[in-house]
């Protein structure tokens, strides 16, 4: 399921702890938020979000350590990120 990012517009925020996390948004219409799994980056939901994008604006995130995002970081855990 991995797909071409080029058709995206790729987007930088800021986490509260100050991580840089990548979103890859394309699509109009009501927003829908894609956040991947352990070992995914964003593009291997491309196709999916591109189903989407029809109807939907499709915002797909890069988790920590993933893609363009930055790096998890010393005191990472599960609960920090969420």
């Amino acid at each position: 399921m991995t797909g071409d990012v080029s058709d995206a517009t790729l987007s930088t925020i800021v986490s509260d702890d100050g991580t840089d996390l990548s979103v890859h948004t394309l699509g109009k219409g009501p927003g829908v938020v894609i956040v991947g799994g352990a070992f995914r980056s964003a593009t291997d939901y491309f196709a999916l979000a591109r189903e989407l994008a029809d109807t939907a604006t499709v915002h797909v995130l890069d988790r920590r350590g993933r893609g363009g995002s930055g790096p998890q970081g010393p005191s990472y855990s599960l609960d920090r990120e969420c």
